[in-house]
């Protein structure tokens, strides 16, 4: 239960993150693509990724890639 909880969190995080550098639009569209990520370093690898993404394109397309 513990470890669900800090995916959860990871994945809260990840939405906040997105929201605030590509906007609301980008945010919506990772939701789905997150809620399929289950492993914790994944989305803690995935939280680099959004930061050195160019654009909100480039981050879904990557997450996409990552929810494969």
């Amino acid at each position: 239960q513990g470890i669900q909880q800090g995916v959860e969190q990871e994945r809260l995080l990840l939405l906040r993150m997105a929201r605030k550098r590509f906007g609301q639009a980008v945010a919506e569209q990772s939701t789905p693509r997150l809620e399929r990520i289950e492993d914790a370093q994944k989305l803690e690898d995935l939280a680099e990724v959004l930061l050195d993404a160019a654009d909100g394109d480039a981050w879904l397309d990557a997450l996409k890639r990552a929810a494969e």
